[in-house]
């Protein structure tokens, strides 16, 4: 073997070390951002289970996450205040818009414990420093059982 032929040998090997590493390396950070949530609607009950006009708390339960390495069945997805009337199902997000906290329900409304922001049964700012009513969630009614579409 010539002096000629020992060089691109050399790269050759070097190039094919330095693709060993770099590729999975790249792989690995890339593919760590392709996280997916299974986008159906969580099933949370009959309507039969809410009391007319009584604001119930619900967990959502994400029956599918995954990753690029990792599949996780049974991810817990936030929660819920479902209130129905008669026919109609509203869902709002536990979450205060003004800083995050859990909204908890205080008599005939809905309160932010941490800043006193006060909502109404219907999802409606009434006070504090909360810029907003509470969040909707997409509802729906499929054969008589109540299905949320979570949402951040």
């Amino acid at each position: 073997m010539n002096r000629r032929a020992f060089l691109w040998l050399g790269r050759a090997l070097g190039a094919t070390m330095a693709a060993a590493v770099t590729v999975p390396a790249v792989l690995f950070v890339g593919a760590r951002r392709m996280v997916s949530r299974d986008e159906a609607a969580i099933d949370v009950g009959a309507a039969e289970k809410f009391p007319d006009g009584q604001p119930i708390r619900v967990s959502l339960i994400s029956p599918l996450q995954k990753d690029a390495y990792v599949v996780r069945r049974n991810v817990a997805a936030g929660a819920a205040w479902v209130l129905r009337r008669g026919a109609e199902v509203q869902a709002f997000s536990t979450v205060c818009p003004h800083a995050g906290c859990a909204v908890d329900l205080d008599g005939a409304a809905f309160r932010c414990p941490c800043h006193e922001s006060r909502f109404g049964l219907d999802g409606a700012r009434k006070s504090g420093p909360s810029p907003r009513g509470l969040d909707a969630l997409p509802v729906t009614l499929v054969a008589g059982r109540v299905k949320i579409r979570p949402r951040r």
